[in-house]
């Protein structure tokens, strides 16, 4: 799933994840789950539109990740997570027609905005620290994982 942050707040677990149109139907619990919806963005001066699938993402352990830049050399925020499941009200809190993860983060708060350089983010299901650590040191690239015992490597 390629993702914005959309909606963090400190105090509350978890962050909202949501893209503007398609992501994997995979990430739904089940395809009965998918909604597909009319994708009604206005917000230029042409209509931009289409069929967009609606759905909260199904629970279980993500890992995401994205590449960032400190002082001109690569880093990658590397997140441990678990997607919760919440009844598809919950969207019409920021954008009833595009899917969502709600996931609660494995690090603490404060960690996780320190370290935050865009909005977009990569999430898949699964637990890939070590494999992505292994690719970042293969390529010269500084992980930075947020939430382990040797945080921001």
């Amino acid at each position: 799933m390629f993702a914005d942050f959309l909606s963090f707040e400190e105090e509350k677990n978890p962050v909202t994840l949501c893209n503007c149109g398609s992501q994997p139907t995979d990430m739904a619990p089940s395809k009965k789950d998918v909604h597909w919806v009319h994708e009604g963005l206005q917000a230029f001066k042409w209509v931009i539109g289409g069929c967009c699938p609606q759905y909260v993402a199904k629970p279980g352990k993500v890992t995401m990740a994205m590449l960032g830049r400190i002082a001109g050399q690569y880093v990658m925020l590397i997140l441990l997570g678990e997607a919760r499941a919440f009844p598809r009200g919950k969207l019409a809190e920021i954008n009833a027609q595009q899917p969502q993860a709600f996931v609660e983060l494995a690090c603490r708060p404060e960690e996780f905005v320190a370290e935050l350089r865009c909005n977009h983010i990569h999430l898949v299901y699964g637990a890939f620290v070590a494999e992505l650590e292994v690719r970042c040191r293969t390529l010269g690239i500084r992980a930075i994982v947020p939430g382990s015992n040797g945080y921001s490597r």
